[in-house]
């Protein structure tokens, strides 16, 4: 009875069910199948290091050979830390495949790549690198897997860094600013590391201004934050007419006092700005009252502080409320 449905409501059916079910459905019938299988591997969440490395290779095995399933997938999801337990050979092994299978996603729209410790050189060296990913809309992960990204598309890029790569990520953000300077609303370099702040700072302002349409700019952790520090970035920030959010960190926890002047000067120079973050602090331009408000309960905070702070709502601002800003959510919470 079900396979004598029209396409269209057979469709609407498999749409509705349960992921877990629908390698069942694949088996049904040929009908069926055709459906499925596009709704299946739209979004695939790996963990190779959690216990399922040969299923993860068998997966990216299926992508290479397959190429109904290759253009099929819209997320790919691969957690990748805990790989220090595992042996050299086998994660060149893992990102040998990988690659191939980036090679064959034409119609990958986001990539996240979470949980990767680059504190190995050995184990850096072998990240799949090259892949063109023409549809690719949102990056998470390490910068050498877009070093040759050809998107037109890109519209946030989160580079993690733990040590000082930064020819690395130089070159990545190179490569997407050569397609999408136009179209990246958020870039975020997370930036954990005890490296030279100054080096990090050349950087930063170098590439700034290959990207002029960012809404959203994130600069990880830095040692200290200082006036000197800020003072060189405001110009590079003020010439960022759409900018609207920012994030910076240090490592040691900021005076509440101190905290209100770098957000004083950072709208100074910066006027667009709506909502500065240092470190786990959050501060939003109230457009009623064209004041900036801490978050409620912090040492400045005043009465009305709540009520004002969550009334100058950000979302607004935001390309994708999952993808970027201060909530920026990965596709194993909300798939």
């Amino acid at each position: 009875m079900l396979a004598q449905l029209p396409t269209e409501l057979k469709i609407n059916i498999i749409e509705h069910v349960d992921r877990r079910t629908l390698p069942a459905v694949l088996c049904t019938n040929s009908s069926f199948r055709e459906i499925a299988e596009p709704i299946l591997y739209s979004v695939i969440l790996l963990s190779p290091f959690q216990g399922f490395f040969r299923s993860v290779m068998e997966c990216f095995r299926i992508m290479v050979a397959r190429p109904s399933v290759a253009v099929a997938v819209r997320t790919l999801h691969v957690g990748l830390s805990d790989e220090r337990e595992y042996e050299d050979d086998t994660i060149r092994e893992l990102f040998e495949t990988m690659k191939e299978a980036l090679m064959k996603l034409k119609n990958l729209q986001k990539l996240e790549l979470p949980g990767w410790d680059d504190r190995s050189r050995a184990c850096t060296e072998h990240l799949p690198r090259g892949s063109p990913l023409p549809s690719l809309q949102h990056y998470y992960g390490p910068a050498e897997v877009i070093d040759n990204i050809q998107s037109s598309v890109l519209a946030t890029v989160r580079i993690t860094s733990w040590r000082p790569r930064t020819i690395e990520v130089s070159r990545a953000l190179s490569a997407a600013a050569r397609f999408s300077a136009e179209t990246i609303r958020a870039l975020d370099i997370v930036r954990d590391t005890p490296d030279d702040d100054e080096e990090w700072l050349a950087v930063i302002l170098r590439i700034l201004p290959l990207f002029p349409k960012i809404i959203f700019l994130g600069l990880g952790d830095w040692n200290g934050i200082d006036d000197h520090l800020i003072d060189r970035l405001v110009p590079g920030l003020g010439t960022l007419e759409g900018l609207r959010l920012f994030y910076i960190a240090e490592g040691r926890v900021m005076k509440p006092e101190t905290e209100g002047r770098f957000v004083r000067r950072l709208h100074g120079g910066c006027p667009q700005l709506r909502a500065i973050s240092l470190g786990s602090d959050e501060w939003r331009f109230s457009e009623e009252r064209q004041q900036w408000v801490p978050p409620p309960n912090h040492p400045v905070s005043g009465p009305r502080t709540e009520g004002i702070w969550e009334g100058s709502d950000y979302q607004r601002y935001l390309v994708n409320p999952q993808t970027d800003g201060f909530d920026y959510q990965l596709a194993e919470e909300w798939a």
